[in-house]
């Protein structure tokens, strides 16, 4: 199973709420009219559908930083939800795939602790391609807001966008 993929390669599940502000994705270039709103909220901060996990998992390292635990791994598997609507007024649902790094590991057998960066983003997602006997995986760099201008890339299947890595702007360890 995909859930089994990041397990084997050291990172740990979370699990984040698909309601966020929408601060929250402003942050990332999304605009008010592109995102999924609730139509009665119980909180302003929670009133969006996500259109991607990541900032979730953002808050949830940031979380676990915040409280001394530096260097982690994490994704989740979980469903996002984009515009248009379909004919029964229902938002597009897909399975998403999120992975974070935070901090770094130690690099045996040195023994020295190596900061995580971009290009482990980028050789997890060619190992779980491998995996998943999906060929043809390409990275091309591009900018999007909300991440570092020089260490973004899209991931590209068959010449088909499937996701992209990043550093978090601003972050030396996200």
């Amino acid at each position: 199973q995909l859930e089994d993929l990041p397990v084997g390669a050291g990172f740990h599940a979370a699990y984040t709420l698909p309601l966020e502000g929408l601060d929250t994705y402003v942050e990332y270039g999304f605009s008010e009219n592109e995102l999924v709103k609730t139509k009665n909220a119980l909180r302003s901060d929670a009133s969006i559908l996500r259109p991607r996990i990541m900032p979730g998992l953002f808050k949830t390292a940031q979380d676990n930083i915040a409280k001394g635990i530096a260097d982690l791994k994490l994704f989740e598997i979980g469903h996002v939800f984009n515009l248009p609507f379909d004919e029964n007024l229902q938002p597009v649902e897909t399975n998403h795939l999120s992975i974070v790094f935070a901090g770094g590991e130690d690099s045996r057998p040195t023994g020295v602790k190596r900061d995580f960066d971009v290009f482990d983003a980028m050789d997890t997602a060619r190992s779980i391609f491998a995996a998943l006997k999906i060929e043809n995986v390409t990275f091309e760099a591009i900018t999007h807001k909300g991440f570092h201008p020089t260490r973004t890339a899209k991931i590209m299947v068959d010449n088909v966008e499937v996701g992209f890595v990043a550093q978090k702007l601003g972050e030396d360890k996200l």
